[in-house]
C-alpha cells in the first residue's frame, strides 16, 4: 500500500487585509512557514494588478483559513494544473486579477 496522502487544507494570504492568494497546506502554520520564505516574497512582489504590485514588501501579509468560494478557486486550479499535466505537488490560485508580463 502506498504512502498515505496527506490532507490538504485551503488557506488564504491577505496582503494589506485583501485576499490575493489561495493555497493548499497541511495546517495553517506549514502556510504560514511556506508563504514566509525569501523566495516566496521575492516572486510575489514580481506580480502586479492593476498596474500596482500585488505586494510592495511593506504591507503586513496574513493568513487565514479559506471561505467557500476560495476553496473552489483553488480547486480549479488544481483541475487545471492536472489536465496540463503541470501538477507538481504545489497550487496557488490568484484571487485578484494579474497582469499580463508585457516583457
Amino acid at each position: 500500500m502506498g504512502e498515505r496522502q496527506k490532507i490538504q487544507q485551503a488557506f488564504v494570504l491577505e496582503v494589506g487585509g485583501r485576499a490575493v492568494l489561495a493555497l493548499f497546506a497541511g495546517d495553517i502554520e506549514h502556510a504560514r512557514t511556506f508563504c514566509s520564505q525569501d523566495w516566496f516574497w521575492g516572486e510575489l512582489a514580481t506580480y502586479r494588478s492593476g498596474g500596482r504590485p500585488i505586494w510592495d514588501s511593506t504591507s503586513d501579509l496574513r493568513i487565514r483559513h479559506a471561505k467557500p468560494c476560495e476553496v473552489t478557486e483553488l480547486h480549479i486550479a488544481l483541475e487545471l494544473e492536472q489536465f496540463r499535466r503541470e501538477y507538481d505537488g504545489y497550487v496557488f490560485a490568484f484571487l485578484v486579477p494579474v497582469d499580463a508580463d508585457l516583457q
